[in-house]
């Protein structure tokens, strides 16, 4: 854990989890907000589930 903390320290980037997908949860918390702004302007002419 040292190691970690060490390298994000002296490169100065946050952690980054190698066994999670960053885009896929993005996507996942955004998905319903998008589908509403879409309908909200008439983007889609189908009703959402």
């Amino acid at each position: 854990m040292l190691y970690v903390i060490y390298h994000m320290f002296t490169r100065k980037e946050p952690y980054k989890d190698p066994n999670v997908n960053l885009e896929e949860l993005m996507v996942k918390k955004n998905a319903s907000k998008w589908m509403r702004r879409l309908k909200k302007y008439h983007e889609l002419n189908f009703e959402l589930a």
